[in-house]
Order: structure tokens, then sequence, then C-alpha cells
């Protein structure tokens, strides 16, 4: 009698643990991964240094951390629509712009990410002797399901010269950190 006991609660065991894991995989049908688009504008100066440095400073570290919880989509053409309704930065574009013009896209989030042009500064110190170079990228995080603005914020660094790609790196890590701290 004991053992039919055991075996009848072993029965009841596996179909409990059955049905939680039916509910866990209807719960994760219902809710799939949220759309992300990661629109990224860059400088037509910047673009001979950034170009080549964008792709694996920004972009995979972004993709392969969201990705285990939202579709990345790395996409020119929401660039180009924003660009067709007559923006062309995204730093004077207010979020409802964004929205409204991305709508139909089905999108949950977008960051955007613009390479703005080298600036030129003077060392105090040395007056006009000594000119440095400064990089400026600007990044927004939007959610477009509750219509906030998650990140706006700018990110400068000195150049030193304009062929000095490793002083873009610092930056772009930053902003890695800010949107992992945002979106997941």
């Amino acid at each position: 009698m004991s053992h039919v006991r055991l075996i009848i609660g072993f029965i009841l065991l596996c179909l409990m643990g059955t049905i939680n894991l039916s509910l866990a995989a209807a719960k994760m049908y219902e809710n799939p991964k949220k759309n992300v688009a990661l629109i990224i504008i860059n400088d037509k100066k910047l673009s001979r240094i950034l170009d080549k440095q964008m792709n694996s400073l920004l972009v995979e570290p972004i993709t392969q951390q969201l990705s285990y919880q939202y579709h990345v989509s790395v996409d020119n053409i929401y660039y180009e629509k924003l660009k067709a309704a007559g923006y062309s930065s995204i730093i004077s574009l207010e979020r409802s712009d964004i929205i409204e013009t991305l709508a139909a896209e089905n999108l949950d989030y977008a960051i955007l990410i613009e390479a703005l042009p080298f600036t030129k500064g003077y060392n105090p110190l040395d007056g006009d002797l000594y000119q440095t170079w400064m990089y400026h990228m600007h990044m927004e995080i939007i959610d477009f399901e509750n219509n906030k603005t998650l990140y706006n914020g700018n990110f400068n660094n000195q150049a030193g010269s304009i062929g000095n790609q490793s002083k873009v790196e610092p930056m772009t890590k930053q902003m890695v950190k800010i949107v992992f701290k945002k979106l997941i």
C-alpha cells in the first residue's frame, strides 16, 4: 500500500512540474521579446574614423547583451524615415517627433546615437599655441510603450589629434553601460 502511495505521489509531482512548465512556456509565448531599434547617425567628417569602429565598439556589445531579452534591429531604414520626415539630427528632435515618425515600426524602444562633428578647443594654459580636438556623441533612449525618455545625454572626449581612434572607446564603453542599465 505504501508503494502505491509513493507511486501516486511521484506521478502527481511529475504532473505538477509539467503543468508549471506549460504555464511558464505559455507566459513566455504571451510576452514575446520586445523590439529595440538601434539607430546610429554618423557625421560625414567622422565617417572615415568611426564607421570601422562603430560596429565593434557600440553595435556588437549592445546587440549581444540585449539579444537575450530583446529583438534588436540595426537598420538604416529608421534613420531614413527620420530624414524623410525632415529630421537630420537627434539633438534637435523631440521624443514625440521620434515616436510619431516611427510609430508604424512596432518598436518598444529606440536607442539613437549620433556622432557629432569635431570641435577645436584651446588649452587655457598655452593660449592659441596648443589646439585640442574634441569628440562629441549624443545618445537618447526612448520608451515607446510608456512615452518616456529613459536617457538623453552628451559624451565628450579630448581627441588629441583627429586620427586618434582610441579616444572614442571610453565614450562608447560608457554608452554601452548606460544602455544596459536602462534596458536590462
